[in-house]
């Protein structure tokens, strides 16, 4: 039976992560939250930015209007993507080699509209179609929880067993393990990533890649 490959979107796609961050800090500035892409970068990587609100409001004491807040995140993201977000053509290369012989879908934390905007940018969206595509907002515990790759597998009609999720960050990983697949973690357009290999061995990856290209040897 061939594995179904599950990737993760931001971060192991493409890299937005930057992009993600400033965008987001500039939102909630206006709100009283002052942190620096960087810090939010480092503490909050791999989650919602709905529960990162959350978690925000809870540390600040203050009630971030979330849907206020997605919306001007959405409308940033939008106008920087183009300009800002990188991909690998390797990435892409591998992407479509994997898609002639395996069952394959993206599973991600981001907003829909966003992830969905990000693979068209990236030249993903094309190659795959939108109905194998799984944001957040169709499951009730996003990442760390299993539930989003659990979805990913049920609409590939695909084991959990049999699958292998693509992840760059420690929630996502986690969350895969949770599902009970096989986790490769995935540094090739880490920022940092000495510390993200850390992570994501700590997370329990026994496989960490620097490059799409060394994916099918480990799913053959």
């Amino acid at each position: 039976m061939k594995k179904a490959i599950i990737f993760d979107c931001d971060g192991t796609l493409v890299d937005s992560e930057h992009l993600t961050a400033l965008a987001y800090t500039d939102v909630i500035r206006p709100y009283g939250i002052d942190l620096t892409p960087a810090t939010l970068h480092e503490e909050f990587i791999g989650l919602t930015n709905r529960t990162i609100s959350q978690l925000l409001s809870e540390r600040y004491g203050i009630a971030l209007p979330v849907d206020e807040v997605m919306h001007g995140f959405e409308a940033a993201m939008s106008a920087g993507m183009r300009e800002h977000m990188r991909v690998l053509p390797e990435s892409i290369a591998c992407f479509k080699a994997l898609l002639g012989q395996h069952p394959v879908a993206v599973a991600s934390n981001g907003n829909r509209r966003t992830v969905i905007e990000e693979l068209k940018v990236g030249g993903y969206y094309d190659l795959i179609g939108e109905d194998r595509i799984f944001t957040a907002n169709q499951v009730a515990h996003p990442k760390p929880a299993p539930d989003l790759f659990l979805l990913a597998a049920s609409h590939l009609g695909a084991d959990p067993k049999t699958c292998v999720v693509i992840e760059d960050s420690a929630p996502g990983a986690r969350a895969g393990f949770a599902a009970g697949m096989d986790v490769v973690g995935y540094i090739g357009l880490a920022h940092d990533p000495v510390l993200s290999e850390k992570r994501l061995r700590d997370a329990g990856c026994v496989h960490v890649i620097n490059s799409l290209a060394d994916l099918p040897g480990l799913v053959a």
